[in-house]
């Protein structure tokens, strides 16, 4: 296999046709590979998005500071392989089976649905972060001294095995083996872990929550993020609406009872937003809300993840940073 410089849609059609590895040197390219195992490299100057279907098997190297998506479907396996401070994201349904592979100071995000079994590995000084939900399976190493973050949710059941110097954040029903010199932080009573240097996390109310995320608090209003559609709809039912300059009230308030539905849903940050729904024509909003309307499940599967029935100031598009933008037409 030769290598093949690609900068349009079409040379990288021609290289993949070729059976040449592809290295995108720039320019927007999209893929959906139905067979076969084309071999693409992500340099900084180029944006992917690949959708992984059938029996693929693809490989995608990130390099530089790139941030290819790369969608894994049926019994697809993907190979993703990120280096230097690229940040690929990875997003694994149905039967999948990806593996990822994080090396040097890279910052990959993981997101394991469904049935899917994405075997996932940190290396180096990679910070990794996974979020699996549905019935997905994911099996995650971590080595050396990377910093990993599990987060488990519905009936997931994420594998981690951490040795070295290793960094492991876990919450929810995450599995956790870990070598003595192994730091593991443990928030909620859900995780199990065996071994490592344990540091317990319980937070019981609003104001602890704010806290731990460093959340400034202003005459009893915290800013909180959320992840929406391009019209600005919610995510998951599209029941309402986070327009900038509106004040959304939720439509099935239910008091705080449940961890999930009847209320508004936020994050702290908006890169935790994208965690929990990242469309491909989203958007971020900034939402004012009153810390006493918080409502916070202390042993919740998603500590990232508070609810509350209103918003009390008028909402604004940010950017990953939380820096409010101008709103696109």
């Amino acid at each position: 296999m030769g290598n093949a410089e690609v900068r349009t849609q079409a040379e990288l059609d021609a290289a993949i046709a070729a059976n040449k590895r592809a290295i995108c040197l720039s320019g927007s390219f999209s893929l959906v590979v139905q067979t076969g195992q084309p071999h693409i490299v992500l340099t900084t100057g180029a944006t992917l998005n690949i959708e992984a279907c059938g029996s693929s098997q693809p490989r995608v190297e990130a390099v530089g500071s790139s941030q290819p998506r790369v969608v894994a479907r049926d019994s697809s396996q993907p190979y993703v392989v990120a280096r230097q401070l690229s940040q690929p994201r990875v997003e694994a349904l149905q039967s999948s089976r990806p593996r990822v592979v994080a090396w040097g100071s890279s910052r990959p995000c993981v997101v394991a649905g469904e049935s899917s079994q994405p075997h996932v590995v940190a290396r180096d000084s990679s910070q990794l972060h996974v979020v699996a939900w549905g019935s997905s399976r994911p099996h995650v190493e971590a080595r050396g001294s990377s910093q990993l973050r599990v987060v488990a949710e519905g009936s997931s059941q994420p594998r981690v095995e951490a040795r070295g110097y290793a960094q492991v954040s876990a919450s929810g029903k995450v599995i956790v083996r870990a070598t003595a010199r192994v730091a593991v932080l443990v928030r909620g009573s859900l995780p199990k872990v065996r071994g490592g240097k344990q540091t317990c996390i319980r937070i019981r109310n609003a104001k602890e929550w704010c806290n731990y995320y460093g959340i400034p608090i202003k005459s009893g209003v915290v800013v909180l993020y959320k992840s929406v559609n391009g019209d600005y709809s919610s995510g998951h039912d599209g029941a309402v609406f986070y327009k900038p300059g509106t004040k959304p009230k939720a439509p099935d308030w239910d008091g705080g009872d449940a961890e999930c539905g009847g209320g508004l849903h936020f994050s702290p940050t908006p890169m935790l937003a994208l965690d929990f729904y990242s469309p491909n024509d989203g958007r971020l909003v900034g939402c004012p809300v009153r810390v006493s309307e918080i409502v916070v499940h202390g042993d919740a599967e998603c500590l990232q993840k508070v609810k509350a029935p209103r918003c009390c100031g008028k909402v604004f598009e940010c950017d990953r940073n939380g820096r409010r933008v101008e709103a696109k037409p």
